[in-house]
């Protein structure tokens, strides 16, 4: 798929995703957040776990795609966001400076995965990474804190979509 030419108002088509870069770019950020979290002394321990998924970043990118309004790729490997938030229980991500790294390795990850250089997209996934960021990485470790069915975000140029 071939990423439409973005454009420069909010309430546009294409989605987020597309407008990114679709799947493509979608795998492209997943493997550059992976490299650059692996590279910083705060986010390391996480990402260097034996125990972590072995098709991470796959299932990062089907996630980051369907949130962004691509197709349901992360669903359809019978995933909920429910499970995703309870897997990162404990990480470290209840402190601001954790979370921070983690947003600026996002904004780099985006960079290096070679995202339009558009304000409205990068400013978009921004402020979603920033958001997500405090969503999934509770400042708790109870998993019994974490409802079983929570609805899986979709993320629009106007910011959380709303049902």
């Amino acid at each position: 798929m071939t990423p439409r030419e973005p454009a420069t108002d909010p309430g546009r088509s294409p989605s987020v995703y597309d407008a990114a870069g679709g799947s493509a770019a979608m795998q492209r950020i997943a493997l550059a957040l992976h490299r650059c979290c692996l590279a910083d002394p705060l986010l390391h321990h996480p990402f260097s776990q034996p125990g972590q998924h072995p098709k991470h970043d796959e299932r990062f990118a089907a996630y980051l795609g369907e949130v962004l309004g691509g197709p349901p790729a992360y669903t359809a490997l019978g995933a909920t966001q429910s499970s995703l938030m309870r897997m990162h229980l404990g990480e470290g991500g209840a402190t601001e400076e954790y979370r921070a790294a983690f947003v600026a390795c996002f904004d780099a990850a985006v960079d290096d995965a070679g995202v339009p250089h558009d304000a409205a997209l990068r400013g978009t996934l921004h402020a979603y990474v920033t958001w997500a960021a405090e969503q999934i990485m509770p400042d708790h470790d109870d998993p019994a804190q974490v409802a079983v069915r929570v609805p899986m975000p979709g993320w629009t140029w106007e910011g959380p979509q709303r049902d």
